[in-house]
C-alpha cells in the first residue's frame, strides 16, 4: 500500500500566487497525499481560491483559523494531518511535477530520517533544469551539514516522518517568527541518522520584496536571535566545522541586526535589542579565533562599514 503524504500549507493574504501553488500540487506524479490548507485569518480572496479547488480535488482538507502567525499556523496543520509523511509548501510557490516522488524516493532508500531536493529561487517565471551532479547522503556525524549547505535549513524542500515529530513533541515555537524553520529541522536533525539529498531541482521558491527577511522595519525579524541561542547552546551535538558556521551566522545577524535598528529607534523594543546585539557580540568575540581568514574578513567589513555594506546587501537580493 503506498504511503501517504500530508502536505501542509500555510496560508496568509496569499490570492495573488495561491492558485499557481495549488495547481502546481494537483499535477504531482505522486498521488497518495492529503492537502492541507489552513487559512490564518486571511482578509483577501484566498478563502475563495481554497473553496474553489477543494471542489475540483478531492484530497484536499480545507481549515480557517484567526491570524496567529506562520508558526502557529504550521503547528495547526501539523495536529491535522494524518499521513506516513510530513511536508511543508508556501503558498506562493510552485512545485515540480515529481517533487512528492523523489522525496519520498530518497527517503525510502536505505531507511533515511529525512529527504531533501535541490531548489531554486526565481521571481516572475521558474525554469526547470536538469542537475548533473551525484545525490548527497549524510549520515549520524555530518548530518547537520545539511544545515548550512547548499540545501539548506528549509523546511519546503523537504519529506519528513510524521512519527518522528509526533513522538518527540517537534512543533514550531509560536513566539519565533523569523528562521522558526531552521530550529525545527535542527531539532528534528537529533533524532535521525541519515540525510539523502536529492539533486533535482524539484522546488521553485518565489522572492518577494515585501517578505519579513527584506523588511527592515520589522521587528519580528529579532526573535532570530531566539533560534541562534538554541542552536548554539547544542553545539556538542555537531561537529567542529558545524559550530564554525553556527559562531559565524550569530555574528553575522548582529551586524545585520545593528543596521537594521536604525530603521527602529521608535521601537518599544530597540533599546533592549541594541543592549543584547552590543552584549552577544562581546560574548562571541571570545570565539572568533576559530573562524576562517575569510569569515573574519567579511565580518570586519559588516562591522566597521555596516551601513554601505547591508545596503549592498539589500540591494542585490531585492534583484534576484
Amino acid at each position: 500500500m503506498e504511503k501517504l503524504i500530508s502536505i501542509i500549507v500555510p496560508i496568509y493574504n496569499a490570492e495573488r500566487y495561491l492558485k499557481d501553488t495549488l495547481d502546481s500540487v494537483s499535477e504531482q506524479t505522486y498521488s497518495n497525499y492529503e492537502l492541507i490548507l489552513v487559512n490564518d485569518g486571511s482578509t483577501d480572496d484566498s478563502e475563495d481560491i481554497c473553496l474553489q479547488y477543494r471542489l475540483k480535488n478531492d484530497r484536499t482538507r480545507y481549515f480557517k483559523k484567526e491570524n496567529s502567525g506562520v508558526a502557529s499556523t504550521r503547528n495547526f496543520g501539523l495536529k491535522q494531518a494524518t499521513g506516513d509523511y510530513i511536508c511543508f509548501v508556501d503558498a506562493d510557490d510552485v512545485l515540480e511535477k515529481n517533487y512528492l516522488e523523489v522525496l519520498l524516493e530518497s527517503l525510502l532508500d536505505g531507511n533515511n530520517g529525512l529527504a531533501c531536493c535541490k531548489y531554486k529561487k526565481f521571481k516572475d517565471e521558474y525554469i526547470t533544469e536538469i542537475m548533473e551532479s551525484e545525490n548527497l547522503k549524510l549520515t549520524y556525524g555530518d548530518k547537520y551539514e545539511i544545515l548550512f549547505n547548499s540545501y539548506g535549513s528549509y523546511l519546503w524542500n523537504k519529506l519528513f516522518i510524521r512519527d518522528i515529530i509526533l513522538k518527540n513533541n517537534l512543533f514550531f515555537n509560536n513566539d519565533i517568527f523569523m528562521c522558526e524553520d531552521l530550529l525545527f529541522v535542527f531539532n528534528y536533525l537529533k533524532y535521525i541518522n541519515s540525510i539523502n539529498c536529492s539533486n533535482q531541482i524539484c522546488y521553485f521558491y518565489r522572492s518577494l520584496d515585501n517578505s519579513l527577511s527584506k523588511n527592515l522595519n520589522n521587528m519580528k525579524w529579532f526573535t532570530i536571535f531566539f533560534t541562534l541561542d538554541s542552536i548554539l547552546k547544542d553545539n556538542k551535538l555537531y561537529n567542529e566545522e558545524t559550530h564554525r558556521k553556527v559562531v559565524y551566522l550569530y555574528l553575522f545577524k548582529l551586524y545585520e541586526g545593528k543596521y537594521r535598528l536604525k530603521f527602529n529607534k521608535r521601537d518599544k523594543d530597540y533599546k533592549r535589542y541594541k543592549t543584547y546585539i552590543n552584549n552577544k557580540i562581546k560574548e562571541l568575540q571570545k570565539t572568533k579565533k576559530i573562524l576562517t581568514k575569510k569569515q573574519l574578513f567579511k565580518l570586519y567589513v559588516y562591522q566597521f562599514f555596516n551601513r554601505l555594506a547591508f545596503k549592498i546587501k539589500f540591494r542585490k537580493e531585492n534583484n534576484v
